[in-house]
Parts: C-alpha cells; structure tokens; sequence
C-alpha cells in the first residue's frame, strides 16, 4: 500500500517500464566486427539499424552457420568514433553494454551475461568492415533461439 492508503498500480510486466532516451544512433549501422577477450571468448557481431546479431567464433576462428539476433541501442558518446551499444538478453536474462572506440580500434565490454557471469573487459578489433561487408545477417547463417 502507497502512504496513501491506496494500493499502487499493478505493472503489466514482471518488471517496471524501460526508461530509454535518446539521443540515439546509427553509427554501427553496416558495421562488423571481430574480436577475442583476454578471457579467450572470440566474437563475431554485426548490426544493422535495429538488431545486433552475433555469435562465439570457435576456438580455431572458424565462424558457426547460427548466430543470435536482438534489437540494441546505441548513442554516439565521442564523436565521431565512440559508440555505445547495450542490449537484453532473450527473457531479460542478462545484458550487454559495448563501448566502441573505432578511432583507437578496441571494445570494452560490461555485462551481465545469460550464463550469470559478470564480463567486465577490453580488447582491440582484430576485424572491422563497413557497408553491411562480412555482416552475419547476409550470410545465409541461421538465427539460434
């Protein structure tokens, strides 16, 4: 009960409503990236205006046929070359926070990943393209639940 005496409203959700504001970007629009954390977890990801879609290089480079596809958000923080990307994982199990620095050529990570581990790290891009070139989503992959 609210000090009111009033009951408070029911969310419609498990959760409260997202509190998202822009200003919002397409920067990473048309880009793909690959690289490996000191940890030893290798990716591969690519966006397009609304999804980002990735998946775990294995360990000798090769890419898998399956990929996992979620709506993002980025924000231009630096510009022209800093970008921050974060998005939910499936059933809100984690998420995902991605700082691009494309000038510097690294990514930082800050996550929460579905596994319920922490991943707090940085790296340098081993792979950058540009125009949709190498982009996961055009190549005939499938997308994994």
């Amino acid at each position: 009960m609210a000090e009111t005496g009033q009951q408070a409203p029911a969310f419609p959700l498990a959760h409260p409503p997202d509190k998202c504001r822009g200003p919002f970007s397409n920067e990473l629009a048309g880009r793909t990236f690959a690289y490996t954390y000191p940890s030893g977890i290798a990716y591969y990801i690519s966006f397009d205006a609304e999804h980002v879609y990735f998946n775990l290089r294995k360990k000798d480079g090769t890419i898998p046929s399956t990929y996992r596809k979620l709506p993002y958000k980025a924000r231009v923080i630096r510009p022209p070359s800093l970008i921050l990307a974060h998005w939910l994982a499936p059933r809100r199990q984690g998420h995902v926070a991605l700082l691009f620095d494309l000038e510097e050529g690294t990514v930082t990570v800050a996550a929460l990943m579905p596994q319920k581990f922490e991943l707090f790290d940085s790296t340098v891009i081993e792979e950058s393209y540009e125009n949709y070139e190498g982009a996961i989503q055009t190549d005939g992959s499938e997308i994994v639940d």
